[in-house]
């Protein structure tokens, strides 16, 4: 697609699907719409737009795949709908306006998306995106608000403390070849 003079797009309600590299090297993009019905954003779907600034997502979004937002180097806010539940490798990779820091973890929005090393996970983080590689430390505080592990996480901890239930522990859906291995967990029950 030559789109090299495309600034802002609102694709209409009809748009439920968004071919892979709809959008890839738009290099003057600033706003994307997004309508409801679209439950997918596609590898590389935006992949190199420098400029853009505003993507409204749908309620309907539940997948943000590999490199959809690589190097869009002026995204600084997102907002991610609570529906997503993966987002995959490398999804906001060059995004540096809008990761944030904390303790070891980046985050976007209420998803961590890369793992240093930290011994807590922010309260309200509800999903680990793959290519957070491998979690391990010698122990974690884990809130009650995670939800989903995307595929191909592999998570270890000696000791666990979550903050929640047994039963609310085991209703974190983990992704195709995700693990969450641990020698010790303890729950605090709130």
């Amino acid at each position: 697609m030559s789109c090299i003079k495309l600034t802002d797009i609102t694709l209409g309600n009809a748009v439920t699907e968004i071919a892979e590299e709809a959008f890839k090297n738009c290099s003057v993009l600033t706003t994307v719409s997004i309508p409801e019905g679209v439950t997918v954003l596609e590898n590389h779907l935006f992949d190199l737009c420098s400029k853009l600034k505003t993507v409204t997502l749908p309620s309907t979004l539940t997948t943000i795949n590999e490199y959809a937002f690589y190097k869009c180097t002026q995204l600084k806010n997102l907002d991610i709908p609570d529906s997503v539940t993966h987002i995959g490798v490398q999804a906001f990779d060059g995004c540096l306006q809008m990761r944030k820091a904390e303790g070891g973890i980046v985050y976007v929005g209420n998803w961590m998306i890369r793992y240093n090393s930290a011994s807590v996970i922010r309260d309200g983080t509800i999903g680990i995106a793959s290519g957070s590689d491998t979690l391990s430390s010698s122990s974690i505080t884990i809130p009650v608000s995670l939800r989903f592990v995307s595929d191909d996480v592999y998570c270890y901890f000696e000791i666990i403390t979550y903050k929640g239930t047994a039963e609310q522990w085991a209703s974190i859906l983990l992704g195709e070849n995700s693990e969450i291995s641990y020698e010790e967990i303890h729950f605090q029950e709130t």
